[in-house]
């Protein structure tokens, strides 16, 4: 049949499903496909209906902690719905939010007009004159009343405000704030700190749940003092291999029609993927893609590199991005050779001495220290710019932990090394 623009392909891609169970550009919807994670889930989840406990999430990016967020909202709205006055709703973060880009919902739930938030000025007749800022729904009355909204009035949502309004309004519920990295203001991520203690001060049976990158939790709350004794701590480390692999078989079945997975695939993914179930889902879905392309329901190991050149251009912008302004160069291939061995490290510290033996280990190139000083310069740098970053003198280690397994993909999907 001819099928120029793919349409018919992709109709079939549709029909089996598998988009929606392999999944790495969304967050994971299929509560069995976060195996593994069971015991992440159950935490989060006693946290939440813990009196005065407000859980924090976070962890390196691309090991699933929006998915897991998500299961806890729909688990909670499940067991929550029935309970009186609730508020159940999840916030992404971008880097200029303020209290009222993150709270606006919430606030207007709890009876706040955001458009009625406004400056008014009354005079009376042989009175003086004052100024009355409107937040609740309410007629004021008075005299020769000249009303003008005014973005000072913003000034008084406070962390105080919010929480006062969440405690007289709400019987329960979660917000889920993420990617509360995000946010530039430290100021903002204090006062998330703050609103959290009023609301654990005040037994507050709703829950705010903060989440994103970090390596301590204390990042996404601006060192806050004194949430400490509230904030309970879930740190989503890396998946293990055994973990990833059950990703694949999991989501093989769920296919129409069910995918044959060969079991040497199913580990290389798995240790492609670094135990970043991000890569897992990105792998497994273009081998399946492949496989109903071509009609086939089974996929074995030679198939693999077709699937991860189709993953390395679609993988996340940044790394692509990264990845290409290390190693492009008219001149010479010993920049990605050396990223390439670097990857060889994961996401562990790594001497001069050492990669200078990988490169000689997977390529046969023999590297002096003067070299690959040369080449440092344009890989390596101390702030996180740039593909490597110096952890101390003769030290380094990958600036984005995810990168060794998009470095691996990529070069496992052309099959050689550069000759120069």
């Amino acid at each position: 049949m001819n099928d120029p623009f793919g349409l018919a392909q992709n109709e079939r891609i549709e029909r089996s499903g598998v988009r929606k169970v392999f999944t790495p550009h969304a967050p994971v919807k299929i509560q069995e496909l976060l195996f593994g994670r069971s015991a992440a889930l159950k935490q989060l989840i006693n946290q939440i209906h813990t009196p005065g406990a407000f859980p924090i999430l976070f962890g390196d990016r691309g090991v699933g902690k929006t998915s897991i967020a998500m299961i806890v909202l729909t688990l909670v709205e499940l067991s929550m719905r029935e309970k009186g006055n609730v508020y159940i709703d999840s916030k992404r973060c971008s880097s200029k939010e303020t209290l009222i880009s993150i709270f606006g919902k919430l606030l207007q739930k709890c009876g706040m007009d955001l458009e009625l938030i406004e400056s008014t000025q009354t005079s009376e007749s042989g009175g003086g004159a004052g100024i009355h800022a409107g937040f609740i729904k309410a007629d004021i009355g008075a005299k020769r009343t000249n009303t003008q909204k005014h973005g000072a009035a913003f000034k008084n949502v406070t962390p105080s405000t919010i929480a006062e309004l969440i405690l007289a309004n709400l019987d329960c519920g979660l917000l889920i704030i993420d990617e509360t990295d995000a946010i530039e203001d430290d100021q903002v991520k204090y006062q998330l700190a703050e609103i959290v203690k009023l609301l654990s001060d005040g037994h507050s049976k709703f829950k705010i749940m903060l989440v994103g990158v970090a390596e301590l939790s204390s990042t996404l709350t601006a060192g806050h003092p004194s949430i400490g004794r509230c904030a309970v701590e879930t740190k989503l480390d890396l998946m293990a291999d055994a973990e990833i692999q059950q990703i694949v078989k999991t989501g093989a079945v769920r296919i129409k029609p069910a995918m044959d997975f060969d079991r040497e695939v199913v580990k290389r993914i798995a240790q492609l993927s670094g135990g970043y179930p991000y890569f897992t889902h990105l792998c497994a879905l273009k081998c399946v893609e492949d496989a109903l392309r071509e009609n086939r329901k089974f996929i074995r190991i030679h198939h693999l590199p077709s699937a991860l050149k189709s993953a390395a251009l679609e993988a996340e912008q940044t790394l692509r991005a990264q990845f290409e302004t290390a190693t492009s160069s008219a001149t010479t291939g010993m920049f990605r050779v050396v990223v390439d061995a670097a990857s060889r490290f994961g996401s562990e510290n790594f001497s001069a001495a050492d990669l200078r033996a990988k490169i000689e280990n997977i390529s046969t190139h023999h590297i002096t220290q003067g070299a690959l000083n040369n080449l440092f310069k344009k890989l390596v740098s101390d702030n996180h710019a740039r593909i490597l970053h110096r952890v101390a003198k003769g030290t380094y280690r990958f600036s984005d932990p995810r990168m060794p397994s998009y470095v691996k993909i990529v070069c496992e999907s052309e099959c050689h090394y550069p000759n120069k």
